[in-house]
């Protein structure tokens, strides 16, 4: 049944360690795990399934092909998106603590070094240290638009991680997939960094505002596109290792 009332809620993180052993770069991938109901039942398939699916999807590649990366890269699936980017807003929030979220996270590591320094990581960091790719409802496929679609969502001094999406996007899916530039970003997992000034962006399907089941218990699996959702994954993927420095083989 509909839950109401409170309960505690988790950002869930993954971290791959940079081989740059001193660098304090960190590339964040994120998707928000909640939904949301105006009523009745929330099966949230596209809101935000499809984004959680794509994370899955990239983390799965990324951990099977072996590949590294020069700079940090964390997975994050974001917890309280719909009440208020609950989940984001703490996580941005601690990557600019005085303490690190690596001696958060990693309380204990070997040798009895702080978490910090035996992963690289200085205890105070700067915004200028991080970027972020969001992936929020990305396979439904709008009937108004002739092709598969996506919206990049930013302010227009995130430049690098909206260039470097849209060079993945054109290696790996070619024409069949249009993307679309905004410079009018709100609304999702990407403010939490964008009000920090920490250059992020949200992927998200083209013509979202006009998904019937937003918020309804009509969002099932049968309005997710697979396709979308998998050419979205491959840029997403391919533009986090742009950013993240992919090392030669």
């Amino acid at each position: 049944p509909p839950f109401r009332g409170a309960a505690p809620a988790t950002n869930i993180v993954a971290y791959a360690p940079g081989t740059d052993g001193g660098s304090e770069e960190l590339v964040v991938l994120g998707a928000h795990y909640d939904s949301i109901p105006k009523y009745g039942h929330a099966p949230g398939a596209e809101d935000n399934g499809s984004g959680v699916a794509a994370l899955l999807a990239i983390m799965k590649a990324f951990k099977a092909s072996g590949v590294r990366t020069k700079e940090n890269v964390a997975f994050v699936a974001f917890a309280g998106e719909e009440p208020g980017l609950l989940g984001s807003e703490a996580y941005a929030s601690s990557l600019l603590s005085t303490k690190s979220m690596m001696e958060k996270c990693l309380p204990s590591v070997p040798g009895n070094a702080s978490a910090s320094s035996f992963l690289g990581f200085s205890s105070r960091r700067s915004k200028d240290s991080f970027k972020a790719i969001v992936m929020d409802e990305v396979g439904w496929q709008s009937p108004a638009l002739k092709t598969p679609t996506v919206n990049l969502e930013a302010y227009d001094w995130t430049g690098e991680v909206m260039e470097q999406l849209a060079h993945a996007s054109a290696d790996h899916n070619g024409d069949s997939l249009t993307v679309v530039h905004s410079n009018n970003p709100f609304g999702s997992d990407h403010m939490s960094f964008l009000n920090r000034r920490i250059p992020a962006v949200l992927t998200i399907n083209g013509d979202d505002e006009a998904y019937p089941f937003y918020h309804t218990s009509g969002d099932e699996i049968s309005q997710v596109t697979g396709s979308l959702v998998a050419k979205v994954a491959k840029m997403d993927m391919g533009g986090l290792l742009r950013l993240a420095g992919l090392e030669a083989a």
